[in-house]
C-alpha cells in the first residue's frame, strides 16, 4: 500500500508523509507513469513511450513512434497528463468523474507529426469540500486509485486534504488572541 500512496503522490506532485518516501525507490517516475497506463488502458500496455527530459519545462511532446505513441515531457505529472491529452484528443476516448468510454484502437492512433502541448498553469486544484465529506468518505483503496489516476490523466497537481485542519483553525484563533476554550474544535 506504501508503495501505491508514494506513486499517487509522486504523479500529482504532492508532498507526502516520511513514513511513506521511504518506499521512494521501489518506483521510477517513468514505471510510475506506466503503471497508469496499465490501469487506465491495458490494451496500450507496451506501446506508450514514457521520457523524461528536463529540458521540457512545461512542455509536452506526443509522436508517433513504430508500434505505439511517446510521450515526452520533464517530470512524472506531465508525462501522465501528456498521455491523458493524447487520449482525449488523439485516441478519442472519454473519462471523467461520471464513466468512461475508454476503447483504444489497434494499432493506436498517432498524431501526423509531432504535438506539442503547453500548460501555462503550474498548480491545479482539485476538489472542495463537498467531494470530501460526502463522496470520498466511503470509497475504498480501488476507487482511490480510479480517482488519482482521473486526476494525474487530467493534469491535477494538487487535490485539497482536510485531514487535521481543525486544529490549524485552531491555533489560526488562539494565535488572533481566542481563548483555547473558544476555539477547539473538539468537545
Amino acid at each position: 500500500m506504501f508503495s501505491h500512496a508514494f506513486a499517487a503522490g509522486a504523479l500529482l506532485g504532492t508532498a507526502m508523509s516520511p513514513l511513506v518516501c521511504v518506499s521512494a525507490a521501489e518506483r521510477s517516475p517513468v514505471a510510475a507513469a506506466e503503471d497508469v497506463v496499465a490501469r487506465v488502458t491495458p490494451s496500450a500496455k507496451g506501446a506508450v513511450l514514457f521520457h523524461l527530459n528536463p529540458d521540457q519545462g512545461n512542455k509536452i511532446t506526443i509522436s508517433g513512434i513504430a508500434g505505439g505513441i511517446r510521450v515526452e515531457a520533464s517530470d512524472v505529472r506531465r508525462l501522465v497528463a501528456g498521455y491523458g491529452w493524447y487520449l482525449k484528443n488523439i485516441a478519442k476516448v472519454h473519462f471523467s468523474w461520471n464513466g468512461n468510454r475508454i476503447t483504444l484502437p489497434s494499432p493506436l492512433p498517432v498524431p501526423a507529426s509531432p504535438v506539442t502541448v503547453e500548460s501555462p498553469w503550474n498548480i491545479v486544484f482539485a476538489y472542495n469540500y463537498c467531494t470530501l465529506s460526502y463522496t470520498a468518505a466511503f470509497w475504498d483503496w480501488n476507487r482511490w486509485q480510479r480517482e488519482i489516476d482521473f486526476l494525474a490523466l487530467n493534469g491535477f497537481t494538487h487535490a485539497l486534504v482536510t485531514a487535521g485542519l481543525e486544529k490549524t483553525w485552531e491555533d489560526f484563533l488562539t494565535g488572533l488572541g481566542y481563548p483555547r476554550e473558544s476555539s477547539s474544535f473538539y468537545p
